[in-house]
């Protein structure tokens, strides 16, 4: 095991070694049946290692594969056939099934929505720590050596619940994501040359692991040979070493089947220039970034080697596919998400009419809605955006709140609106053509949601989902989100279970746990362009220059906090017999290791933060920042100016129309906005907008009314 002080030198070293050994096995050609393998932890380091290799290659590369410990696992695994299909959701609701039957849980979560979601991320936590039944009266030990009262009493329940669905993973009623690494394990040990035949195994960029993750990787070592390359950077605020506490135990584990070589002194970091950007607020802060980066791509720079990072991009995600999009920076965020699509706002309205229960509101209905079938010949019609904005009106008018209300509405209306003294429909009557189909479709939807079974298979439950989104709501294959409610129905766990007894309100939560997050837009394009990642996704990653996001107190470095049902206290005390175990305040570290990672991983690191937050709050640095700015390794600061700031203050740099709107109405007014708001317009729409100008005119009239309503 050689341990390195960053990214950059140990991505060095990798690349020397395999192209070498590449560059042997194309002499060999029959020893490509034993191919070279790179294990590295996550999707994004593979992708990584698999562009920095071809790049540099000067022949072949045939007989290279690159994976994560994930796929490795699940290959050896299948290949062993000893793994069955499995459901995150199914294995939550086993969970909750028997957690009810332990009264210390029970009687703290069983009243409280989701409350045995903590119980889920417990039991988690045990079994990938390596737990086993016949530990189960060592960890009781440990347990009651701490004490008495009711927070011992729930953990000897959590870990009976443990035990509980180890039995029955064991037995393939269900599945674990632990018990994928044991299974690989497993087909290493009792076969090594059948199930990894390889001719070079390198293990590559591992921090931290799970306890079984740590022993598949152990097993690795010792029964393959695998060569392992870790990083252990040096505190950037010249602290102690973040790295000797963070990810400690996984090396000690690795070197006593390895061994250990230092490389930090052989191969010292390169210097790393460090420069803070402090902004207005978070849109300021992003928007000063974009045009840095438009900049440096003008002036030749390769968008691949520069990296935007972000402890948690989701506060981020819309800010910068904005500002991206409008400076035409390209860019891909991976598997990070950014809005809303139109198949994710289906699905969302799907999630909330089912969680509404048999009496949901009309608006949520109305969102929900495919198509809608006529009253007499029973054709499915769309309704357009406008139609269902007027069948909305149409319905407040008559005091539809419920879908109930409508479905017993009695329509005496005509099916079309009566026409003006010019020809034309009235706006207040708009949407009268569609009640009598709206009525119909809602009498359909509340007798199948009346219908619901209150508890049946698996199998019945899932008949009445179909049932309810193809005559109740319209939905067709043609419907946005229907994709992916069919990959629901498609989840290979269900077809052996499809006899599980279920109730409804366990139903919803399997349907709601499996649709979440499903069909939000990505962000930006499919891997080139600027590499916008988290820094979970950025670990290991090497780059010319790094745009760190977000270094504010309570960001960067996240809030620790930790379990309410299985504190500290108590899992180092069950550390004694599992110690992969993991302990919540041990996230300092991470955090620490994270930071000081990160300024390794690049010749020039820039670490923005923001000074208010949206609601005008004040925010402060991170302490890892102010720790590398008292430690003088920051070379330079700069303030990002405001986003409303006059146009002169940032010189000549592009600015899409929009900009050029905001800026005219904040210090020109409204008669000034309204060319440069209709070209924005027109921009926004992808370039053509018939009537870009006539929409200005709208948006500018209602903002004078709203003024004009406030001044009074």
């Amino acid at each position: 095991m050689r341990v390195f002080p960053c990214a950059r030198s140990l991505g060095e070293t990798l690349c020397e070694e395999v192209l070498a050994a590449a560059a042997a096995l194309r002499e060999h050609p029959e020893r490509l049946v034993r191919p070279l393998w790179v294990v590295v932890p996550s999707g994004s380091l593979r992708s990584h290692y698999a562009q920095r290799l071809v790049a540099a290659a000067t022949g072949s590369l045939l007989g290279v594969q690159i994976t994560t410990l994930e796929g490795l696992a699940q290959g050896l695994a299948a290949g062993a056939e000893r793994l069955t299909p499995g459901s995150k959701g199914l294995f939550r609701l086993a969970v909750e099934r028997v957690a009810r039957g332990e009264l210390a849980l029970e009687g703290s979560l069983g009243a409280m929505a989701g409350g045995h979601a903590a119980v889920a991320a417990c039991v988690d936590d045990l079994l990938d720590a390596g737990f086993l039944p016949a530990l189960e009266d060592a960890l009781g030990d440990c347990v009651a050596d701490v004490g008495g009262g009711p927070r011992t009493e729930r953990a000897a329940a959590l870990v009976r619940v443990a035990s509980e669905l180890w039995h029955e993973a064991e037995a393939g009623r269900l599945s674990h994501r632990s018990r994928l690494f044991t299974c690989a394990r497993e087909a290493v040990e009792d076969s090594p040359a059948a199930a990894l035949r390889v001719s070079g195994l390198w293990v590559v960029g591992f921090a931290d692991a799970t306890g079984v993750q740590a022993d598949f990787l152990e097993t690795l070592v010792r029964v393959c040979g695998a060569r392992v390359l870790l990083e252990r950077p040096a505190d950037p605020a010249g602290a102690e070493d973040p790295g000797a506490l963070f990810g400690a135990r996984l090396r000690e584990r690795l070197e006593s089947a390895a061994g250990l070589e230092d490389c930090r002194e052989v191969s010292p970091p390169p210097a790393t220039r460090i420069e803070v950007l402090e902004a207005p607020d978070r849109e300021a802060e992003v928007r000063g970034i974009a045009l840095r980066l438009r900049a440096r791509l003008d002036a030749g720079e390769a968008p691949e080697s520069i990296a935007v990072v972000a402890r948690d991009l989701e506060p981020f995600a819309l800010s910068l596919r904005r500002w991206l999009g409008r400076l035409g920076v390209p860019h891909s965020g991976h598997d990070q998400r950014a809005a809303a699509g139109p198949a994710a706002r289906r699905v969302l309205a799907l999630r909330s009419l089912l969680e509404a229960g048999r009496s949901p509101g009309i608006e949520v209905w109305l969102d929900a809605l495919g198509e809608m079938p006529t009253p007499r010949e029973g054709v499915a019609a769309s309704l357009s955006f406008a139609e269902r904005a007027d069948l909305r009106r149409a319905l407040h008018r008559r005091g539809c709140v419920r879908l109930g209300d409508l479905a017993e509405l009695e329509v005496h209306d005509s099916h079309a609106p009566e026409p003006s003294q010019h020809g034309e429909h009235r706006r207040d009557e708009s949407g009268k053509e569609w009640l009598a189909r709206a009525r119909l479709a809602a009498a359909s939807a509340v007798a199948l949601l009346q219908a619901a079974p209150d508890r049946a298979s698996l199998a019945r439950q899932l008949s009445w989902l179909r049932e309810f989104l193809e005559q109740a709501l319209g939905w067709g294959p043609e419907t946005p989100g229907a994709a992916l409610v069919e990959g629901f129905f498609q989840d290979a766990a269900f077809g052996g279970a499809e006899s599980l007894d279920i109730s409804r309100e366990e139903f919803r939560a399997l349907l709601l746990g499996g649709l979440d997050g499903a069909g939000r837009d990505a962000l930006g394009g499919a891997g080139g362009g600027v590499q916008v990642l988290s820094v979970m996704e950025a670990r290991g990653l090497c780059f010319e220059s790094i745009y760190l996001l977000g270094v504010n107190r309570g960001s960067f470095p996240r809030s620790i906090s930790e379990d309410p049902l299985l504190p500290d206290a108590l899992r180092v005390a069950l550390r004694a017999v599992l110690p992969d175990l993991p302990v919540k305040r041990e996230g300092h570290d991470e955090e620490r290791f994270l930071f000081a990672q990160l300024l390794g991983q690049a010749p020039e690191v820039f670490l923005s933060w923001a000074a208010s937050s949206e609601e005008a709050a004040q925010l402060l640095p991170s302490a890892l920042l102010e720790g590398a700015r008292a430690a003088g390794l920051v070379q330079s600061s700069e303030a990002l100016p405001p986003l409303h700031a006059a146009p002169e203050s940032l010189g000549l740099v592009p600015r899409p129309a929009a900009e050029h709107a905001l800026l005219a109405g904040v210090h020109r007014g409204f008669a000034a906005q309204g060319p440069a708001l209709a070209v924005a317009l027109a921009e926004e729409a992808g370039g053509v907008c018939a009537d870009a100008s006539a929409q200005a005119a709208a948006r500018l009239a209602v903002s004078a009314e709203y003024d004009r309503y406030w001044e009074e």
